[in-house]
């Protein structure tokens, strides 16, 4: 490997946004390997100098923002944006085009569902009824947007994960706001759909005082994805 204070560091969302993405990169002809026991990953070939950390996606934008760290970009969820009030559309910042090169990848939405304490009161609640319940989630600041929004009071109360589950130990939790995809979490913990609030992608952020080094790499691995996507459709078209 070249020396590390050579290397464009770039962060990754861990979860269920990782497996996809590697595939994503795989496809693109970027295949990344691993570091044994770790959430490192660098490119086999090296032609690009560039090493990727994965780390919890809520964790990625701060991190590229703290003048602390060595890390000045990142990929990670628009719903995390969104809640952290970073703005999506920077001239440099771009969307992964993670389903044009994985179409198993996860579609999440970001939504908002009943529990079973709201239903016991209302058969069919709408979100009209969240007034004066206790909502959960991972989502603060688009929760209180979407209150805001409806004119609805009612009290949030921010958490890490398993939102889903909160009813049981909370009667006043009426809904949750949290995120969706394969939906087996939802229907486990008897949480029924009222409205879907946005859509999740991957997107790409890098902060102002990154290097002009670190630019042009990016620029090239930006390339090097899109030139995956062409190869892919021109294969499938032959």
């Amino acid at each position: 490997m070249q020396n590390r204070e050579k290397l464009t560091n770039i962060l990754l969302p861990k979860g269920e946004w990782l497996d996809a993405m590697l595939t994503a990169f795989k496809v693109a002809g970027l295949e990344l390997t691993a570091k044994p026991r770790s959430y490192e990953y660098t490119f086999v070939t090296q032609a690009l100098p560039i090493v990727f950390q994965a780390i919890r996606s809520k964790e990625v934008l701060k991190t590229i923002y703290d003048w602390d760290t060595s890390v000045n970009a990142g990929f990670t969820g628009t719903d995390i944006a969104a809640d952290q009030r970073v703005n999506p559309d920077k001239p440099r910042s771009w969307n992964f085009p993670l389903l044009q090169l994985n179409p198993d990848a996860p579609q999440p939405k970001v939504y908002v569902g009943s529990t079973p304490n709201l239903r016991e009161r209302i058969n069919q609640p709408t979100i009209e009824d969240l007034e004066g319940t206790t909502i959960y989630t991972e989502y603060p600041t688009i929760t209180r947007q979407l209150l805001d929004k409806e004119k609805i009071n009612a009290r949030i109360k921010s958490v890490q994960g398993v939102s889903e589950g909160r009813w049981r130990v909370d009667k006043r939790n009426g809904a949750i706001v949290s995120i969706r995809n394969t939906d087996a979490t939802l229907l486990a913990n008897e949480i029924e759909p009222m409205l879907d609030v946005m859509s999740a992608a991957v997107i790409f952020i890098e902060s102002a005082n990154i290097s002009n080094q670190d630019q042009l790499r990016i620029d090239d691995l930006r390339e090097q994805i899109y030139q995956g996507i062409l190869s892919e459709i021109n294969s499938k078209e032959s």
